[in-house]
């Protein structure tokens, strides 16, 4: 039996790679470090790009009323809404989730996952750390650290777009890049941000031709913070990508 010593953790974020790589660690399930490189590089060469769409209710529904009915509870507890049978054996959903019911051998339900703090867990289900860690305007959103380590699939789409409300508490809202730099931000598709994807009162071959001006004024970047300048020439990058095409306004359309 394989045993890796060190402390014992309630939840694996509490060990590290150093204490699990210590000797012997590689061996885990017969697993080599020739069969993990192979296995790596085999994978790599059939990559592709995906999107993701993450669903992330701030509050939200129940359990018992949607992934986890209890049928053989009391009334009280057990909910107003009947289970329904699904594509997976003896895996029952609400019954206000027929579609989902039908594909849920596409997916997983995972129910042990809990916060480590007794709250909504907002974020830590957006950033992997509890605001008790760490500086909250430092740790960047899981769609951040995407768009900086995959990039844009598409030179007018940008990476991460957040459909995520305004909290009146604040701890509740989305976080933003943090350490990664503005560049990284997402891109609210609501509000001022929705506005500001649109020209008003200019034409486009006006609006490019101001582009090529602001490229010729840019000489005092010499002058300035190299690494803000950076990531304001990447936001104004987008910004112009996104305002002369059309496509992603039609893509943020739910009615198309």
């Amino acid at each position: 039996m394989l045993r890796i010593p060190g402390q014992k953790h309630k939840f694996c974020d509490g060990v590290t790679r150093r204490s699990f790589l210590q000797l012997g660690g590689l061996a885990c399930g017969g697993l080599t470090l020739a069969q993990l490189l192979g296995a790596e590089a085999q994978a790599a060469s059939g990559r592709s790009h995906k999107s993701v769409i993450m669903v992330y209710l701030s509050g939200g529904l129940s359990h018992q009323d949607t992934f986890d009915l209890k049928p053989d509870a009391p009334q009280e507890v057990r909910g107003e809404f009947n289970p329904i049978s699904t594509t997976v054996p003896e895996m029952k959903f609400g019954e206000l989730l027929p579609k989902l019911a039908q594909s849920a051998h596409r997916f997983s339900v995972i129910r042990s996952c809990v916060g480590q703090r007794d709250e909504h867990s907002s974020f830590q289900s957006l950033t992997g750390y509890t605001m008790g860690e760490v500086q909250r305007d430092g740790i960047p959103n899981f769609g951040s650290v995407v768009a900086r380590v995959e990039g844009p699939t598409d030179p007018v789409i940008p990476p991460f777009v957040d459909l995520f409300p305004t909290m009146k508490h604040n701890p509740y809202n989305s976080t933003g890049a943090g350490y990664l730099g503005s560049a990284y931000n997402q891109v609210r598709a609501d509000g001022e941000d929705l506005a500001s994807m649109k020209l008003r009162y200019i034409e486009t071959p006006q609006f490019n031709q101001r582009q090529r001006l602001l490229e010729k004024l840019d000489g005092f970047r010499r002058q300035a913070d190299v690494v803000g300048l950076d990531d304001a020439n990447e936001n104004w990058r987008r910004a112009f990508d996104v305002l002369t095409s059309s496509r992603l306004l039609d893509a943020l359309d739910v009615e198309q």
